[in-house]
This record gives C-alpha cells, sequence and structure tokens, in this order.
C-alpha cells in the first residue's frame, strides 16, 4: 500500500500457497492487478515486466534455497529471479541465513519483528530504504570502484590472501550497482582497505600503517588502524575513515563519528556499502555541490 501510494506500479505474486489464507481481493484493489498466483497467471504476466525491486515476506525455507540457489520448479519464483534485479527478503529470525553462506550480491535480507505492533514502523523503514536503493542504483549504474589491498612485501608470506570481510564489502558495493575493478586512471570510488601493520626497516620493527594519498576519484576510503590517533584523520567531503571493531565498524566522516554493529542479518559491510552509495550517489546528482577534497 505504501508503494502504491506512493506512485509506483506494484504488481503481487503470492508464494508458498498464500492463496489459501489471504484473499486476493484486497491485492488487487490496492494494485490495481490481479496478483499472480499458483492458479492464475494475469496479464501482466505475459508482459516482459522488469521490476526495479522485489520484496518476499516471510518465504519458506525451501523457496529461500530456491532463491539462494536460482534454482527451482516453481514458475512463480522462476518468473521473479527473470524478471528482478534486487531482492529484498523480509524474514523470521530462525530463517535469516548465517553469514557464511553466500547470498548473491542482489539479495538482501531484513528480520522480521517478532512483535505484531512492530510491523507498520518497520514497512515504513523498508519502503524508504527501498526507494532510496533505487535512486541510488539508477544514478550509480556506470559507477567504478576500486579496492586496493596492497601488503607489504615482507609481510606477504604471512597472508593467505585477501580477507573474507573484503568479499563481503564488495558483494554489498555490487548490490548497489557499483561495479569493482582494478585501480586506473579514473575511479568513482576508491577503497584502501589494507589496515594491518607496516614494516620499518631503519628501526627493523612493526608500526601501524597510516592512510593512503589521496587518489582521483569523487570519494576515497581508507580503513585505519586501532593504533592511529583521531587527531591525525582529517575527513572531508571526499574522504572518509573506517576502523574496524570484533563487532563492527566505526565510521569517521566530516560529521563525526558513528558505529555500525554487525548483528544477524545485518552485516556491518553491507551496511558501509550502503552508506557509500547514498554518499556517492549524492555527488553524482547535477546539482550537487562538493566541497574542494
Amino acid at each position: 500500500m505504501l508503494f502504491s501510494h506512493s506512485g509506483t506500479e506494484v504488481r503481487a505474486a503470492l508464494i508458498d500457497s498464500g492463496h489459501e489464507w489471504l484473499a486476493e481481493a484486497p491485492l488487487k484493489q490496492i494494485c490495481g492487478h490481479s496478483p499472480l498466483t499458483v492458479g492464475h497467471q494475469p496479464g501482466w504476466f505475459f508482459a516482459g515486466l522488469e521490476f526495479d525491486a522485489c520484496l518476499l515476506v516471510s518465504p519458506s525455507t525451501l523457496v529461500q534455497q530456491q532463491l539462494l540457489s536460482g534454482q527451482t520448479a516453481d514458475p512463480i519464483i522462476e518468473y521473479l529471479l527473470a524478471a528482478g534485479q534486487t531482492f529484498h527478503i523480509l524474514q523470521n529470525r530462525q530463517q535469516m541465513p548465517s553469514d557464511n553462506i553466500a547470498v548473491p550480491a542482489n539479495m538482501l535480507f531484513s528480520e522480521l519483528p517478532a512483535q505484531p505492533g512492530k510491523l507498520s514502523g518497520f514497512f515504513q523503514k523498508v519502503f524508504a530504504d527501498t526507494t532510496a536503493r533505487i535512486a541510488s542504483q539508477t544514478l550509480l549504474t556506470r559507477t567504478i570502484a576500486s579496492i586496493s589491498y596492497v601488503v607489504p612485501e615482507a609481510l606477504q608470506p604471512l597472508v593467505a590472501g585477501r580477507p573474507e570481510w573484503l568479499r563481503r564489502l564488495q558483494s554489498g558495493l555490487e548490490k548497489h550497482n557499483i561495479r569493482v575493478e582494478e585501480f586506473g586512471e579514473t575511479t568513482d570510488l576508491f577503497i584502501s582497505a589494507y589496515d594491518g601493520p607496516a614494516v620499518d626497516t631503519a628501526e627493523n620493527r612493526l608500526t601501524a600503517s597510516h592512510p593512503a594519498g589521496k587518489a582521483d576519484c569523487r570519494l576515497q576510503v581508507d580503513f585505519v588502524a586501532a593504533a592511529i590517533a583521531d587527531a591525525d584523520l582529517i575527513p572531508t567531503d571526499s574522504r572518509i575513515f573506517v576502523r574496524r571493531r570484533p563487532n563492527g565498524l566505526i565510521i569517521i566522516d566530516r560529521h563525526g563519528q558513528r558505529f555500525l554493529p554487525d548483528v544477524c542479518g545485518a552485516c556491518c559491510y553491507e551496511r558501509l556499502a550502503s552508506y557509500l552509495a547514498v554518499n556517492l550517489s549524492r555527488k553524482l546528482k547535477p546539482d550537487a555541490s562538493e566541497e574542494p577534497a
């Protein structure tokens, strides 16, 4: 109803035998179109529509597995997978995927509140987040990000490769249509991700690595070690610093510091990617004014 009242074209589909407990008439009245069910395929089903966002409310474990794997014998799920660009799955706590499960880049999970009285506020937030995501994706279609993770040569034998958290960050960026490429002459978003120790060859000891120099980009993000003092960090409109913590991230921007906790179903690195997408989309607006870096 929120999307329909905002002027958005909405189509509804009933999955998991939803037609057995939810009447089709209210959905038709809200959307202006008959819903798609196992027994009825309305005209819009054959129109070759593409959806900017698909929201799925509490799918069963089987349907969720089909969504994550992209393999299904269910014609409705198959249709949604083919027609949707991004998927926001509103799921109960006990069915939320764990962090070690590979989730496709175009799928996002949010935990449904256990108390019915909190559903209204929750759905309003989902509506606001979805419309903001669609707007950002439109602006970020041709946006390029580069992630630099350069380990000092002396320490490379001790590092197996890129860490798992970096994969989670890249996946979050790709969910916002931000393409990640090797660092070249031009990039919109540059991320200096290595925050491990540096080698002081003169004194033969390990020291904290300092932020990289300013890159030629619209927005630069530097992951910094805990040993670097706040006074040494000077955030600007086009430069942001991030500290990693065991239970989340600390973002340091020109407005101050904020903490992004790492909680089930809301990975802090995906939330960081969302934060960066919003900042970058503002810079891509024709009438946006930027402060000098």
